[in-house]
């Protein structure tokens, strides 16, 4: 029994005493607890199942198990995409220079990263382009993996922009098939609905709009009362949709939406929906004949 079978054994009946459960109350199906004691004596090591049972019975779900014994931490590409989203939020370009040299191109998750970083600089700075092979491998990778968990859900939210309207399309339609089975995952469900604003907003902006109100009803059918944030900005780019494609209500009912959100007392969500109005207006007014 290595050292790391050992200290999980012992991670273990320390949850189990901290939450007041007792060996015997854990111990069911084909489960013993002399199979649990020898576990956590670092004697054996449980198999999958055995394990996941374990877990449940001191009442934890797996996902929680694992983020215990991480310290209580996100996985780490989740803590470089909050340092990233920081660092493009500042607009702070030689933090995002300089999470880009953190990262390691013989690995092929910190080079899909790496594509992020350059999407995001791309975005402050329209010079900096990015190659088409990171594209292709970021394309590449998206199309292989037929179970999207969070990394392919955080990934693909975070590089819509990038892609094609053909893959944006397949992609999404895909996201839909291979991401379902993690939908009772909470971040993940909740990376979901965000990968599917981005499609709208991103399919918007280029007025690709056969498929728009696709996307608009997948994203409808996942809401809920926790969803303000992503509510709001749904509904504003279906507001901007009928002004702008299908006519059904003027500029002014839609500034008029906008003044109505002052009662959610949210001003950097006011914030960002005038600040993407006037991009879509921009956008639109640039085509128009």
């Amino acid at each position: 029994m290595n050292n790391r079978q050992k200290e999980l054994g012992e991670f273990y009946k320390e949850l189990r005493l901290a939450r007041g459960v007792k060996q015997k109350d854990v111990a069911r199906g084909n489960l013993t607890a002399s199979q649990l004691s020898k576990f956590e004596q670092g004697q054996c090591m449980l198999s999958a199942d055995r394990l996941l049972q374990a877990v449940e019975g001191i009442n934890m779900t797996f996902a929680e198990f694992g983020h215990a014994l991480n310290g209580y931490k996100d996985r780490p590409f989740m803590i470089f995409g909050h340092r990233l989203s920081q660092a493009f939020f500042e607009k702070d370009l030689l933090a995002l220079e300089a999470l880009l040299a953190e990262l390691d191109n013989d690995n092929i998750h910190q080079r899909l990263l790496q594509v992020m970083v350059k999407n995001a600089i791309f975005s402050l700075d329209p010079s900096r382009k990015i190659f088409e092979e990171d594209i292709e491998l970021l394309t590449t990778y998206l199309y292989d993996v037929e179970q999207w968990t969070a990394f392919e859900l955080y990934l693909f939210t975070n590089t819509v922009s990038v892609l094609d309207v053909s893959d944006i399309i397949f992609l999404g339609r895909a996201l839909i098939k291979r991401s379902i089975l993690y939908h009772s995952l909470h971040n993940n469900k909740r990376m979901y609905k965000f990968a599917l604003l981005n499609i709208v907003s991103t399919l918007l902006e280029r007025k690709e709009l056969s498929l728009i109100e696709y996307f608009m009803s997948e994203l409808r059918k996942v809401l809920d009362y926790e969803d303000v944030f992503i509510s709001v900005m749904s509904e504003f780019l279906e507001q901007f949709y009928k002004y702008s494609v299908l006519g059904t209500i003027d500029l002014e009912d839609l500034k008029a939406y906008l003044d109505a959100l002052v009662i959610l007392k949210n001003p950097e969500l006011l914030g960002i929906l005038h600040l993407k109005l006037e991009q879509l207006l921009t956008i639109y007014d640039k085509t128009t004949d």
